[in-house]
């Protein structure tokens, strides 16, 4: 990358991956195959868990034992030695926050990146969040893309399809449409307003340069509004973007 050091670095998923044999030829980029990635596949195509440096709450559901902690220690010595300002982690439930937080008093769980959204407010999570100094970081804040699996000549992968659970997407709902209206805002910048209220930080995309501006111009929205958003929260995993990763890894993730 070219740098002396970075602002942030996250653990994307709370399991570790089996690597193959040719590790130090791992090669991340956009669309890179678990090949590229040197992560060990079965006779499938699909990604070996790594039950003994996964977080023990995974490892007893596999029927093992194994610890994150190696690997937040090693997280430690990044920031310890000025590769990184500060380690946080992604897509992480309360049970393995837990595993770590007894070893995170001197350098602390900056973030967890999660999905928010008003499909999927994370409630529970945001509130443990809150209670322990962990700034939660919203992905997919407008929720525009499910992920399915795909099998590419062999190779398990993964494409993005347009969302909508109920036959709308999120940007598109009657309430979020209505209050952008109503405010004389963006869809996405009513959105973003929203996940700022509830004391997320969310990472919004666009490749439009103007809907980047708006969408940036966070504004306070009425108390009428802000339930409005709330009442959108739909059961279960029905609103969530990335349940493709329990079939996938064969793995119950998102336990919050």
């Amino acid at each position: 990358m070219g740098l002396d050091y970075v602002d942030l670095y996250l653990v994307h998923w709370p399991i570790a991956l089996q690597p193959r044999d040719n590790i130090d030829s791992a090669r991340a980029f956009p669309g890179a195959t678990p090949k590229d990635l040197a992560i060990a596949s079965d006779e499938n195509g699909k990604d070996l868990v790594d039950i003994q440096h996964s977080p023990s709450s995974i490892a007893a559901s596999q029927g093992g034992k194994g610890s994150f902690i190696p690997t937040w220690n090693a997280l430690k010595e990044l920031v310890r030695s000025g590769t990184c300002r500060a380690i946080g982690v992604s897509n992480f439930a309360t049970a393995q926050l837990e595993e770590i937080l007894p070893y995170a008093k001197d350098i602390p769980v900056s973030a967890n990146q999660l999905e928010f959204h008003p499909w999927l407010p994370n409630d529970k999570m945001l509130n443990f969040h809150k209670a322990n100094g962990i700034l939660s970081l919203a992905y997919s804040p407008f929720a525009p893309n499910k992920i399915e699996i795909v099998n590419n000549n062999g190779s398990i992968g993964i494409a993005y399809v347009p969302f909508a659970p109920r036959g709308t997407k999120l940007l598109e709902e009657p309430v979020v449409k209505k209050i952008a209206h109503q405010n004389n805002m963006g869809e996405g910048q009513v959105l973003q307003s929203w996940a700022v209220m509830r004391g997320t930080i969310p990472l919004g995309k666009s490749q439009n340069v103007e809907r980047i501006r708006t969408n940036l111009a966070v504004r306070k929205l009425s108390e009428e509004d802000f339930e409005a958003l709330n009442s959108l929260k739909m059961d279960g995993d029905e609103g969530r973007t990335t349940t493709v990763f329990n079939e996938l890894w064969g793995i119950k993730l998102y336990g919050d």
